[in-house]
């Protein structure tokens, strides 16, 4: 699917958000930004309001993922051509806006590649673990965290949440 490392990060980065109150989600991107449409469509999922803050030119026509974003009820900014701290500090400058304004919004940072992203491929291991269990029959299922680096090279957070999930079947 469009973006599924993603999805298990903002499972736990909106878990978070949901504890903490939060009022509303915000995230941002290039224009056609796979972690921006995703955030929307599971900002929907748990009726949280969500606004991205676009780097690039409002199109015409929206289309992909932010006509995606657009169906979902999302809050649109865009930016203009800018650079990706640009973006970021203005997502920043809109977040303590709507803190002194009495709300509770939560930023989704840096691709959702965070430390509770992480958990996330963690869990995916569990789910893995559990599989291959049923699937064979009982035969033991061979996790290591070698093996969890296979297609985590993209970014340290899905290998970190890989290797631990890994190391919590393997410490026996």
């Amino acid at each position: 699917g469009p973006g599924g490392n993603k999805i298990r990060s903002l499972e736990f980065i909106l878990g978070e958000a949901l504890e903490a109150g939060a009022t509303k989600i915000l995230a941002s991107g290039p224009v056609q930004s796979n972690l921006c449409a995703l955030t929307a469509a599971a900002c929907a999922r748990v009726d949280l309001p969500c606004e991205l803050v676009i780097n690039g030119d409002e199109p015409a026509h929206k289309e992909g993922n932010l006509l995606l974003a657009q169906l979902l009820g999302t809050k649109l900014h865009f930016l203009g051509p800018c650079d990706g701290d640009t973006r970021n500090r203005h997502m920043e400058e809109l977040l303590n806006k709507y803190q002194s304004e009495g709300e509770r919004p939560f930023a989704v940072r840096n691709g959702a590649t965070t430390g509770r992203g992480a958990l996330g491929y963690t869990s995916a291991v569990v789910e893995l673990y559990h599989q291959c269990q049923d699937l064979l029959n009982a035969l033991p299922c061979v996790l290591s965290p070698s093996v969890a680096a296979v297609g985590a090279v993209i970014s340290q957070t899905p290998l970190a949440g890989s290797s631990m999930g890994c190391l919590l079947y393997t410490s026996d």
